[in-house]
C-alpha cells in the first residue's frame, strides 16, 4: 500500500470509529452498531456472495475487520429482514431493494470534523517547529499514538516509548502534548477527540468471543490491582493519573467487581516509599531518583522525610476507605499456581533478577490469583472470578506467553490497566463517560518524559557544574524539583544534537526560567501584601466609622430617652401637686361645710385639709417650700428614678 492510500485508509478508519460511536449512543447493541456498515458494502456486492466477500467489502470500504462470526450474524439479520436469501451458505438478493441509507452522508461530517483537529495539530506543532504536510498526515499521527499507547494495550502489546528512530520520538512526544492539551482544553476539539478513542473501544469488542456478553456486570470478580495503579489513587502520580485511576476503581465497584490488595502489594509500596524517604531529604539523594511520574510529584511539591513516613503509614488505611480490601497471599497449590520457577525467568530481564523484590511480588500475586481461581477455567472476564491488574504491557505480555506455555486455558491470570478499563466502560459507558479520554490524558502525560539516557547526563552535567562553582547545592536542589527540567529536557531530545554545552545552556535556562518564576511570585506576594494592606487598611477605616455612626447613634438613643424621661417626670410631678392641692381644697370645703351644719369637722376633712399644709410645711423646712419650685424638685428626683430603673442591669 502507497503511503497515499495509507493516509487515506487512516481517515476511513478514523471516520468509521467515529460512526461506531455515533451508532452506540443512538441505542444500538453490541452487534446492531456495526449493521450500517455491512448493509452498505452489500449494496456494492454482486447478486451472489458469500460471507468472506462481504468481509473484504466492509474491510474495503469501512476499514473495518469483522470477525466471520459476528458478519453472519449480521447477514443472517438481512436475511430475516427479507433483503437476502440464503442458500448452501451462498447470499442472494430479493426483490425488497436494499437502502445504504446516510451513511456516505454521515461520513462526510465526521470527516470534515476530525479535520478541524487535524489542523489544530498541524498549527500546534508548527509552533513548535515542526512541519506535518497534511491533515492526513496528522491524523495518522494521532491513529499512530493511539494504536501505540492506549488501543494496543487492550491486546496487551507493550508500547516502546524509548525508541532509537529520533522522529519516532519526536513525533510521540509532540503528538502527547497536542492530545493532552486538546484533552485538557475541552470544548469542540476534545468531543472529536473523545469520539475516535471511545469508537476504537466499541471497535475492540469485535474481538470478544462473547459479543453479548459485553454489557453484563462482572460476577463477583476480585480484581487485585498493583502497587503503581494505587499510586495513582492514593494522588501520588499526580493529577492526571489520579482522576483517571479514581475513576476506573469507582466504575469497577458499579459493575460488580471487588476491589482486592495482595498484603506483598502494600509491602512493596512501602518500601518504594521508604527509598524516597531515605533520598528526598538531601540534593544528592533527590539527583539520584529517577524521574517517574512518582518522583515528580514528590519532588515538586517538596514532600519531605517525615511527609512520605506519614503517608507510608496511613497507605493500608486510606486504600480501605476508597473501598479496598487487604488480603493474604493464600497458601500455594502447584496443580493451579503451574510452574512458577518459569514466570519468575519470564519476568527477570536479566537471569540473574529472578530475586528482585518486583519479579518476587509480581510471582506472588499471579500464583495467589490462580489459587483464588482454583483450577476454574473461564473464557469471559465477567467470571472469571480473580486477575491481577497491572500497568506494565511488558509484566502482561510475558505473563500471557508464559500462562500458554503452561497449558493454561481460558483468561489470563493477569489483565493490563486499559485493557480493564475499556472492558468496564463498555458495560456501562454512560457511568464514566469521559474514563477513555481521562485514561488517553495520563498516558499523554506519562509518554512527556525525557528518556533516562538524557536525565542521567543531565544529572551528570549537573553534579560538574555544582563540583565547579558554577552552581550551588540549593540552585542544584531547586533545578532538579522544577516543573521546568522535565519539560526543557523533552525539548532538548528533541533537537538534533545534544552535548555537555547544550546540557549547561539547559541548566541555565532552567535557572533563568526559574528565577523569573520565582521574581514573579515575589511580586505577586508583594502584590498581594499590598492588596491585603489596602483592604485592611479600608477595613479599619470602615470600622471607624461604623464606630463613629455607632456612636452617633448612641448619642441620639440617649437624648431621645432623656426627653421622653423628662416628659414623664414632669407628668408625675405635675400629678402629684395637682393631688396635694386638690386635697386642700377638698379638705377645706368638707371643714366650711361641716362648721356651717355646726358640727364639728370630720377626720378625713381635717387629713385632707391639714394633710397638704404639713406637708407643704415639711417640705419648706427641708428646702423652702415654693409649689412651682418642689414641683420642679420633684420632676428632677422622678427623672432620676425612672433613668435608674430603666438602665438597672
Amino acid at each position: 500500500m502507497s503511503s497515499t492510500q495509507h493516509r487515506h485508509s487512516t481517515v476511513r478508519g478514523l471516520a468509521t470509529v467515529a460512526m461506531l460511536k455515533v451508532n452506540f449512543d443512538a441505542g444500538q447493541d453490541h452487534i446492531s452498531m456495526f449493521m450500517p456498515f455491512v448493509r452498505d458494502s452489500v449494496v456494492y456486492l454482486t447478486d451472489n456472495f458469500v460471507a468472506d466477500d462481504a468481509r473484504r467489502e466492509v474491510s474495503s470500504r469501512h476499514e473495518l475487520t469483522l470477525p466471520t462470526p459476528t458478519l453472519q450474524t449480521l447477514l443472517g439479520r438481512i436475511v430475516k429482514e427479507g433483503y437476502l436469501q440464503r442458500q448452501a451458505g451462498r447470499y442472494f438478493r430479493t426483490e425488497k431493494p436494499l437502502d445504504d441509507g446516510d451513511l456516505r452522508q454521515r461520513r462526510s461530517q465526521i470527516e470534515t470534523r476530525q479535520r478541524k483537529l487535524a489542523d489544530a495539530f498541524r498549527q500546534a506543532a508548527a509552533a513548535h517547529g515542526m512541519e506535518i504536510a497534511s491533515s492526513e498526515d496528522a491524523l495518522a499521527l494521532i491513529l499512530n499514538f493511539m494504536e501505540t499507547y492506549h488501543i494496543a494495550l487492550t491486546f496487551d502489546e507493550s508500547p516502546d516509548p524509548s525508541s532509537d528512530d529520533r522522529q519516532d520520538h519526536r513525533n510521540t512526544i509532540m503528538t502527547a502534548r497536542f492530545l493532552r492539551d486538546t484533552a485538557l482544553t475541552g470544548g469542540e476539539l476534545a468531543e472529536i477527540l473523545q469520539e475516535m478513542l471511545q469508537g476504537f473501544i466499541l471497535q475492540n469488542v469485535l474481538l470478544l468471543k462473547d459479543i453479548a456478553a459485553a454489557s453484563r456486570q462482572f460476577h463477583d470478580l476480585h480484581v487485585f490491582v498493583d502497587s503503581r495503579i494505587l499510586f495513582g489513587v492514593l494522588g501520588l502520580r499526580g493529577p492526571a493519573a489520579k482522576t483517571a485511576t479514581r475513576e476506573l476503581i469507582s466504575l469497577l465497584q458499579e459493575t460488580g467487581a471487588i476491589l482486592d490488595v495482595f498484603e506483598p502489594t502494600i509491602r512493596e509500596m512501602k518500601r518504594i516509599l521508604s527509598v524516597y524517604e531515605d533520598r528526598i531529604g538531601t540534593s544528592s539523594g533527590r539527583a539520584s531518583l529517577y524521574p517517574t511520574d512518582l518522583t515528580h510529584h514528590l519532588v515538586t511539591t517538596r514532600a519531605t522525610p517525615s511527609d512520605i513516613r506519614m503517608e507510608s503509614s496511613l497507605l493500608e488505611q486510606k486504600l480501605r476507605q476508597l473501598g479496598f480490601n487487604v488480603r493474604e497471599v493464600p497458601n500455594r497449590v502447584p496443580r493451579w499456581t503451574l510452574d512458577e520457577r518459569e514466570l519468575n525467568s519470564a519476568l527477570s530481564s536479566q537471569p540473574d533478577d529472578e530475586n528482585l523484590p518486583r519479579v518476587v511480588h509480581d510471582v506472588d500475586c499471579i500464583a495467589g490469583v490462580l489459587v483464588y481461581r482454583r483450577g476454574t477455567i473461564s473464557d469471559s472476564l465477567d467470571n472469571a472470578e480473580a486477575v491481577f491488574v497491572t500497568d506494565s504491557g511488558l509484566t502482561v505480555q510475558n505473563t500471557k506467553s508464559w500462562y500458554a506455555d503452561e497449558g493454561g486455558l481460558g483468561v489470563p491470570p493477569i489483565i493490563h490497566q486499559i485493557s480493564l478499563a475499556n472492558f468496564a466502560w463498555l458495560k456501562k459507558p454512560a457511568s464514566a463517560a469521559k474514563l477513555p479520554l481521562n485514561e488517553l490524558v495520563a498516558l499523554c502525560v506519562a509518554a512527556i518524559q525525557p528518556t533516562r539516557r538524557m536525565w542521567q547526563r543531565f544529572v551528570h552535567q549537573l553534579k560538574l557544574l555544582e563540583d565547579s562553582g558554577s552552581i550551588s547545592s540549593d540552585e542544584a536542589a531547586a533545578i532538579i524539583a522544577s516543573d521546568l527540567t522535565k519539560r526543557i529536557l523533552v525539548d532538548e531530545e528533541l533537537t538534533d544534537d545534544s552535548d555537555a554545552a547544550s546540557l549547561s545552556e539547559a541548566v541555565e535556562r532552567i535557572k533563568a526560567a526559574y528565577k523569573a518564576e520565582a521574581d514573579a511570585a515575589i511580586r505577586d506576594a508583594q502584590t498581594m501584601a499590598q492588596r491585603s494592606a489596602q483592604e485592611a487598611e479600608v477595613k479599619v477605616r470602615e470600622a471607624e466609622s461604623n464606630a463613629l455612626s455607632r456612636e452617633e447613634e448612641t448619642l441620639r438613643l440617649q437624648a431621645h430617652i432623656a426627653s421622653r424621661v423628662q416628659v414623664i417626670a414632669a407628668y408625675l410631678s405635675w400629678t402629684l401637686a395637682t393631688l396635694l392641692a386638690l386635697s386642700f381644697v377638698v379638705g377645706v370645703v368638707l371643714s366650711i361645710s361641716d362648721a356651717s351644719s355646726a358640727k364639728k369637722p370630720s377626720a378625713l376633712a381635717l387629713i385632707l385639709a391639714i394633710g397638704p399644709l404639713a406637708t407643704a410645711g415639711l417640705f419648706s423646712v427641708l428646702w423652702g417650700f415654693h409649689l412651682k419650685a418642689w414641683q420642679n424638685s420633684m420632676e428632677d428626683r422622678f427623672a432620676k428614678w425612672i433613668t435608674h430603673w430603666m438602665t438597672a442591669p
